[in-house]
């Protein structure tokens, strides 16, 4: 439509603005509702510019929960943007950080010469975790590295620099990582004389957590609340409680189900074929047995007609519906308790049950494993489980 004369209703631009969705507009049309009755007035697309956003939620906070009015309110700035009231502002990004290319740098080295002799080095996000290290190691240093810079010394000062900004011993070795395997890279061709000596920070270990099945059970009941389309013909509950029962039956990370085609699922026999060039490491293809009823969730997603299983728009804006989604089944938002807690709970109700964990999820071995395995659900044994208690033992004394 063209752009709308500011006193025409907001009601009367809904039809045109909207997607094709039946409930999309039933949604929106109850938000011009609303606005109608916060004004005492039909709301006019100027109005729209004038509305007070807290007020208004004071006004819907009468009948509805704070997801709820979350909800409108989001509703609220995408018809404003949309009726070109409000104007779509981009978040302020950070500014890239400088470095030098230079053919004599770490940096300029990388670009003309370890990423292309390094196929491991494929993806464009390994390529800036590379350089967001050379930006930590000049930053430590005081001017862009080069060959020369690569001393024991520099990189502690690299390790302590990430430490005295708050960051955790993981960061820390992470940074060590990416300049130790350029470093050693260059040291085999001989040009610099010393490999790298510094140690690893210890990293505290942290209990794993995975989802007892009291927990998955409110997950995927938040799934099936799920109201409209994530892209046409895919409703949001079937997507969301897909993804999930998907996640269950295979424990694949969330990475290669997104990458999922449905030309790698034979949907008469179940059996779904993740190839190795979508798996981490890349080095085996992998098969699972999807049960009967994932196969019933995923028949109503597959006429929609598009390529991937589970289509996406970005990973951004899926974790912060999953945030969303967490939150509507009373669950923990931390990072810790995104879609990598899936495999972990797949992991720990298999070890519970006497399963071999470690080859279920394709690990190299045993170790690797108990990094995912919750104690609470695989029933490790603790002093207070066995030893009587002392209120008993002093008692007969």
């Amino acid at each position: 439509m063209s752009n709308p004369s500011p006193a025409t209703l907001v009601k009367d631009c809904i039809a045109d603005v909207v997607p094709n969705s039946k409930y999309q507009k039933r949604h929106y049309y109850r938000l011009a509702k609303y606005l109608n009755l916060y004004l005492r007035k039909k709301a006019t697309v100027a109005d729209m510019a004038t509305v007070n956003r807290a007020e208004f939620a004071e006004f819907l906070a009468i009948n509805y929960s704070v997801a709820t009015i979350v909800n409108y309110l989001q509703s609220f700035d995408a018809l404003a943007r949309k009726l070109g009231v409000m104007p779509r502002a981009k978040p302020p990004g950070k500014a890239p950080r400088e470095l030098s290319d230079a053919p004599d740098t770490l940096w300029g080295i990388c670009k003309r010469e370890f990423f292309r002799v390094n196929v491991s080095i494929r993806s464009e996000k390994t390529r800036k975790q590379y350089r967001s290290a050379l930006c930590d190691f000049r930053e430590a240093i005081g001017h862009d590295p080069t060959p020369a810079d690569l001393t024991d010394d520099n990189l502690g000062a690299l390790m302590n620099l990430t430490l005295q900004r708050g960051d955790t011993a993981v960061y820390a070795n992470q940074r060590r990582q990416k300049i130790r395997a350029l470093w050693e890279w260059l040291a085999r061709k001989r040009r610099v004389a010393e490999f790298p000596t510094v140690p690893k920070m210890k990293e505290p270990k942290r209990v794993p957590r995975a989802w007892t099945l009291e927990q998955l059970d409110k997950l995927l009941a938040a799934c099936r609340r799920q109201r409209g389309w994530i892209v046409p013909g895919i409703a949001a509950a079937d997507w969301w409680a897909g993804l999930h029962y998907l996640l269950w039956d295979c424990a694949e990370r969330v990475t290669a189900t997104f990458a999922l085609e449905w030309t790698m699922l034979d949907m008469q026999t179940g059996v779904l074929l993740v190839p190795a060039e979508i798996r981490k490491g890349q080095g085996s293809d992998e098969s699972y047995r999807l049960r009967p009823e994932t196969l019933t969730i995923l028949a109503r997603m597959k006429p929609a007609g598009h390529a991937k299983i589970f289509p996406l728009s970005s990973m951004g804006k899926f974790y912060k519906h999953y945030s969303r989604l967490l939150e509507m089944a009373g669950l923990p938002t931390d990072r810790k308790s995104k879609t990598h807690r899936m495999r972990k709970s797949v992991a720990s109700h298999l070890a519970a049950r006497g399963y071999d964990a470690t080859a279920a999820l394709g690990h190299s071995s045993p170790e690797v494993t108990k990094c995912y395995l919750d104690p609470s659900i695989v029933g490790t044994v603790r002093p207070s489980d066995v030893l009587p208690s002392l209120e008993s033992e002093v008692s007969h004394v």
